[in-house]
């Protein structure tokens, strides 16, 4: 019975140090993807705020015209 109790204990000290590894793994690949999604999300808006600012410096000059006219 001691041999089948220690044995179990060895299966399970193993089984934990999986677990754990796999949790680390997890982790950082969790952290690594919503860093990049984060990014994205942060370029994406860059991009449409410059869309926004060139649609505004292309209009300006046309009410410009207007108010003078």
């Amino acid at each position: 019975v001691p041999a089948d109790v220690e044995k179990c204990q060895d299966r399970m000290e193993c089984f934990n140090a999986d677990l754990k590894a796999d949790m680390e793994r997890w982790q950082n690949n969790k952290r690594q993807d919503f860093r990049q999604l984060l990014m994205g999300m942060a370029d994406k808006n860059i991009q449409y705020y410059e869309k926004c600012l060139t649609a505004w410096e292309s209009i300006i000059p046309l009410l410009q015209e207007k108010q003078e006219a």
